[in-house]
């Protein structure tokens, strides 16, 4: 009975809703959605059947081709919301490349789809082993990794003496297979070739075959990721792939030209270049009977650019190179009876001359890894200093890699900062003392990765493996016998100290006397071949500094701050103290002025805080404000104009959680906080709820370098939820020299506190 009565009523309310809204319209249709073509690629000059994949494509009646080169049309409107049949046909003239393609439906127009045209077949995925035709080249085959482990084998034909380029592409076809890698094996199974990269970038080889047959390529993903996003292409024939020139660099106002290096390409083509103007330029490669990597260029230069010419293998052999310039080298394939090449290059310098030498092969896609060194004319390396043992000590816990900043050893207590720390060739310099039970040294770093100091460079080393504290000492220095070693310094660098060029090498060299010295190039790994270039460059050091303001234009609610960073880009072994001032600050604001980055250091961090009471209706000036870098150069004060802050906006939402050093409010007079070298004082970190519970994450910034937040323990400096403070310990070094120096705490290094003082303070003499 109560379900009679209960239909009715239900299309009764129905009848209700209906006469409610006589005039609504039905809903409209959703808009097509193309997440991607089957096959991807479209060969040029032939007609392609390909299928679209996506949503809504029922009802889809118009396709259209976002390049006039294109034509095509959907054969037959789809039946399906997720398939559609369309044929397109690219202009057999129409450059190799990705093009836009979308259709329109009853809902409007799909988003574009990026299509890739070649001039080859383009094949899809299904053709796998065993039960398929082999495939012939040239081709592109299509596939997808999406089942977790999944290898991929495509049989293909091959030619004895046929050179074969395998190019695979995936992340630079916004692909998610980021690790992809390939292999090529015979019918045995015994691996031919295989690669995981070039040159930092996706899978390339070519291949020379021995046999007719078939082999097996094979594509796999190396963390065994899988998902219909991790998609590839594999491009395979004989074509001529281009991945760099030489020389690097020709001379303005030359006649030149540059010789094209890679894979499969014909001996001694050559490219004319433009040299008319200082900079670089495209190398214009014939797109028609070359591909390649990436886009190259040219450098066009002012200098004296020349060419090696061998045999340059000895010191006694050694071309004399005009300085300051430049020579254009490279380093052949070892043979059966000799090791890889070696190349000396001759020049002339007067005692006390500081000389820049510097590689340039990997930054420009050359496979070398160059190591420089600098010999006198009879072979004999050039000695540059001694380094005195005066501590021992060993690497505990874990070895390191040659990028970690952060090593744990063996009696620590009995270093301080500042010391050089010799570790199997390489010399490092203590930055930071351990701040806990589960904590190592700091050691001063550039781009983030550990520093080498007098040009060595950064190695991987063992756990338990032996170092020392040493001192620098002159050539000829006489030591007392300690039962340490003395170890000598050579001019010789692999990899730039400074971690800028990558695995290119730069070295700065002071000529001991008058005289010829020379330069000697190898493979740091003895490795070479055709491509295997470079470019030795040899200048005056010209000592000099940029600073770059970062964390521009922020946007804060009032009473509260946003932190800033100058950093300092130093050249030519500038390593001196650089002051950031700035001025026309807008009134109700503040910050960290003057920022001090202290000698050899490569940033300073400040904050810009919004006093309270901010009108919000208000548009404070910031076009007036400046900011200048300055520093000794040569015994005089350098200034120059870098970057300011920016345009600071003062947002309505307050924040969920206020923070302050030692009181609230938060004050521009407050007392400083005093510390004496040597000693310990403790500090409050203080913040106000506006609705936050959790656990509070902070740091302390711009301290100066000796003062430290100690005894961090394991998880660093936190205020428990529930708790409105933490006391932080805050202890000086010894040797701290007396100074003024704000600093300031943050939250996760984003919302920061208002800038509070530190003055270091020697203790006054006791009176009698």
């Amino acid at each position: 009975m109560i379900m009679r009565r209960l239909i009715p009523l239900l299309l009764l309310a129905a009848t209700t809703i209906q006469a409610a809204d006589p005039q609504k319209s039905p809903a409209k249709p959703a808009a097509p959605v193309l997440s991607h073509a089957l096959p991807r690629g479209l060969e040029r000059g032939v007609t392609n059947r390909i299928q679209l994949v996506g949503s809504q494509l029922s009802g889809s009646n118009q396709l259209i081709l976002h390049h006039p080169k294109l034509s095509g049309k959907i054969l037959s409107e789809p039946s399906t919301d997720l398939l559609a049949a369309v044929e397109i046909t690219p202009a057999a003239d129409l450059p190799r490349g990705s093009y836009d393609i979308s259709v329109v439906g009853t809902g409007g127009e799909s988003a574009r789809l990026t299509v890739f045209v070649d001039d080859h077949r383009q094949l899809v995925e299904p053709m796998k082993l065993p039960a398929v035709e082999p495939i012939e080249m040239p081709a592109s085959v299509w596939g997808t990794l999406d089942k977790v482990g999944e290898v991929d084998e495509y049989p293909i034909k091959v030619v004895a003496g046929q050179t074969v380029v395998f190019h695979l592409a995936a992340k630079s076809l916004t692909s998610k297979a980021a690790n992809i890698a390939m292999a090529i094996v015979d019918n045995t199974g015994a691996l031919l070739a295989a690669s995981n990269g070039f040159e930092g970038e996706e899978p390339l080889l070519a291949h020379t075959f021995t046999r007719t047959g078939i082999a097996t390529l094979r594509i796999s993903d190396r963390q065994v990721g899988a998902s219909r996003d991790h998609f590839y292409r594999i491009t395979m024939g004989q074509f001529a792939f281009v991945t760099g020139i030489f020389p690097m660099a020709v001379t303005t106002g030359t006649n030149r030209s540059v010789s094209l290096l890679g894979l499969n390409l014909p001996k001694d083509t050559r490219v004319p270049v433009n040299s008319t103007v200082i900079g670089e330029v495209d190398v214009a490669i014939d797109a028609g009977r070359f591909r390649s990597l990436r886009p190259l260029k040219v450098m066009i230069t002012g200098e004296s650019e020349m060419i090696e010419i061998e045999p340059n293998d000895t010191t006694a052999t050694a071309r004399m190179i005009t300085t300051p310039g430049s020579i254009h080298g490279s380093i052949q394939s070892p043979d059966k009876s000799a090791s890889s090449d070696i190349d000396h290059f001759s020049f002339k310098a007067i005692s006390g001359d500081q000389w820049i030498i510097e590689t340039l092969a990997a930054r420009r896609g050359s496979p070398l890894d160059t190591k420089i060194e600098v010999l006198h004319a009879d072979g004999r390396p050039v000695q540059r200093l001694l380094l005195q043992a005066v501590r021992n000590s060993a690497i505990n816990f874990r070895g390191v890699d040659a990028n970690a900043a952060d090593i744990r050893l063996d009696q620590w207590e009995e270093m301080d900062l500042n010391e050089f720390v010799y570790f199997q060739g390489e010399v490092c310099k203590t930055f930071r003392m351990p701040r806990g039970p589960d904590s190592g040294f700091a050691f001063f770093t550039a781009a983030g990765k550990r520093k080498g100091y007098f040009d060595t460079s950064a190695t991987a080393h063992a756990n338990d493996e032996t170092c020392y504290t040493v001192v620098p000492q002159p050539l000829g220095t006489r030591h007392a016998p300690n039962g340490l070693p003395v170890f000598t310094l050579n001019y010789t660098n692999d990899d730039d100290a400074d971690r800028a060029l990558g695995t290119d090498s730069r070295l700065r060299f002071t000529a001991p006397a008058d005289g010829n010295y020379v330069v000697r190039i190898t493979d740091s790994r003895r490795l070479g071949g055709d491509r295997f270039v470079y470019r030795l460059s040899l200048r005056r050091a010209q000592p000099d500094f940029t600073v770059n303001l970062t964390g521009t234009n922020p946007s804060l609610p009032a009473d509260t701050g946003k932190g800033f960073t100058a950093r300092v880009d130093r050249r030519d072994g500038f390593d001196g103290a650089v002051k950031v001032e700035m001025s026309g600050v807008p009134a109700g604001f503040t910050l960290t002025n003057p920022l001090q980055i202290e000698a050899g250091h490569e940033e300073a961090s400040g904050t810009i805080y919004a006093l309270p009471g901010q009108d919000p209706n208000a548009k404070p000036d910031w076009s007036q404000m400046k900011a200048t870098a300055s520093a000794m150069l040569a015994e005089k004060t350098v200034f120059k104009p870098i970057n300011n802050i920016g345009k600071v906006t003062v947002t309505e939402p307050k924040p969920k959680l206020y923070l302050d050093l030692e009181n609230f409010p938060a004050s521009t007079t407050r007392k400083p906080v005093v510390i004496v070298p040597g000693e310990t004082v403790s500090v409050l970190i203080k913040v106000r709820r506006n609705g936050n519970t959790d656990l509070v994450n902070l740091n302390v910034f711009n301290l100066p370098h000796g003062v430290i937040v100690d005894n961090i323990g394991l998880n660093g400096v936190q205020i428990r939820s529930g708790e409105n403070e933490r006391e932080v310990f805050i202890t000086c070094a010894k040797w701290v020299a007396e100074q003024d120096r704000p600093f300031h705490a943050a939250i996760d290094a984003a919302q920061t506190s208002l800038p509070l003082l530190l003055q270091v303070r020697k203790p006054k003499p006791v009176s009698n």
